[in-house]
């Protein structure tokens, strides 16, 4: 190359370039499946919050005291556990929706060690889920809780003060 020529790359042989030019800048001729009510859709489905699942039980309960009506729906499996309070486990919080038997063992083991923070009067903290999980993986025997506990460890183990 010549001194100031090495970003020249093959400036004879653009038929590629030039062919995957036109397609880029052509027009579509065919018609978009993005319309106004598929906006309006997914818009009302964004801010409605999960959809409850085809096979999860669903019903409807009525309060006699004001005539209303309640959607209720055993969908969200860990629904009550939504208000641990410490973000170490946001991980956990925003898989939720999964039905995995090792993802809702994970959610119980987490909120057992929750409860018990709770009824102490803890905080919530790293090094008191350290304590708690450290406890429960002496005490847990079954290979899906271990894994489940051995999962929130290594999360918490990121948090922790290195003195502990």
């Amino acid at each position: 190359w010549r001194k100031g020529h090495s970003s020249d790359s093959n400036p004879e042989g653009r038929r590629y370039r030039l062919a995957a030019r036109g397609r880029l800048l052509a027009p579509r001729s065919e018609n978009s499946n993005l319309t106004v009510d598929a906006l309006k859709l997914h818009n009302e489905l964004q801010l409605s919050g999960p959809v409850p699942r085809e096979n999860a039980k669903s019903f409807v309960v009525e309060d006699n005291s004001e005539s209303a009506k309640t959607h209720k729906s055993s969908a969200t499996f860990l629904s009550g556990l939504t208000d641990c309070t410490n973000l170490t486990f946001s991980k956990v919080q925003r898989l939720w929706e999964s039905n995995s038997a090792a993802h809702k063992e994970i959610c119980a083991v987490l909120a057992a060690a929750t409860e018990v923070i709770r009824t102490q009067g803890g905080t919530e903290s790293e090094t008191e889920y350290f304590g708690v999980l450290m406890t429960t993986l002496e005490a847990v025997e079954s290979p899906e809780s271990l894994a489940a506990v051995a999962y929130l460890l290594s999360l918490v183990l990121k948090r922790v003060p290195s003195p502990v």
